[in-house]
């Protein structure tokens, strides 16, 4: 993924955009995402469910500086 968004000048090069992504995600109450990855062709696919999680909550994320 970080490959495609450096083709097109996108992102920082960072690492955390997916982890932050995911955790995003959970925090506004939807269900897991589900990433999956194919080998030929080489694809990546992540899958955001749009329905909310039963045990949804609001979580708090630990910042460390």
């Amino acid at each position: 993924m970080m490959k495609m968004f450096s083709l097109v000048y996108v992102g920082e090069c960072a690492g955390s955009g997916m982890p932050n992504m995911v955790q995003n995600w959970l925090d506004a109450g939807h269900k897991s995402p589900v990433l999956s990855e194919q080998v030929n062709p080489e694809r990546s696919t992540i899958f955001l469910p749009l329905e909310k999680s039963s045990t949804s909550r609001k979580r708090r994320r630990k910042v460390a500086f």
